[in-house]
Parts: C-alpha cells; structure tokens; sequence
C-alpha cells in the first residue's frame, strides 16, 4: 500500500486528528524495529526517549523502542498465535489495562 493510500484511509477513518504526529516507515524510510523510525518519532513530538511510552502487540518492536530508551508496554491479547508475551517489557490486555500501567 502506498504512503498516499495509507494516509487517505487514515484520513477518511477520521484517524489522523486523533494522533500529535503519524509516522508512515514507508514516508520517513525506516520501520520497527528500526531505531531511525523511534528516533524519527522522538524528534517529531519534541519529546525526550524518557518521556515517551511505545504500545505493540510484537516483542520485537517493543525491543526496538526500548533500545532507544523509550518504555514500551506489549499488548497481548489472549493466546495470540505468534505473539507471546515477553515477561522483559510491561503486559498489558488492552488499551484500557495500557492507560492504567501509566
């Protein structure tokens, strides 16, 4: 899917107004577990990695955040074929159970 189509579908699911920024790999040229990709989100928020909170359901991304020193959270959902949860990071549920970990 191209980086126009991505954004138009964002767009119209009215998602785009719910996000500070939206970081699109395909637009910025790195993706997860990358550390140019967090870095790259780091910069557009203006925040420090230390103020910054990384939420996905892939060990693997939540690794990639965490070496750049921002906390990452797994989200598991049940027996998820694929997807364990890595006792190194903060397990949450859902969303829901994410917001109560901050």
């Amino acid at each position: 899917m191209s980086c126009d189509i991505t954004r138009r579908l964002l767009a119209d699911l009215n998602l785009l107004q719910l996000a500070d920024e939206v970081i699109l790999s395909c637009e910025v040229g790195f993706a997860k577990p990358s550390p140019e990709i967090y870095l790259h989100a780091l910069d557009a928020l203006g925040v420090p990695a230390s103020d910054a909170v990384m939420i996905d359901d892939q060990a693997t991304y939540c690794a990639g955040a965490e070496a750049v020193g921002i906390r990452a959270i797994q989200i598991t959902r049940g027996e998820q074929v694929g997807r364990p949860a890595d006792p190194a990071f903060l397990i949450a549920r859902s969303l829901q159970d994410a917001i109560r970990i901050l």
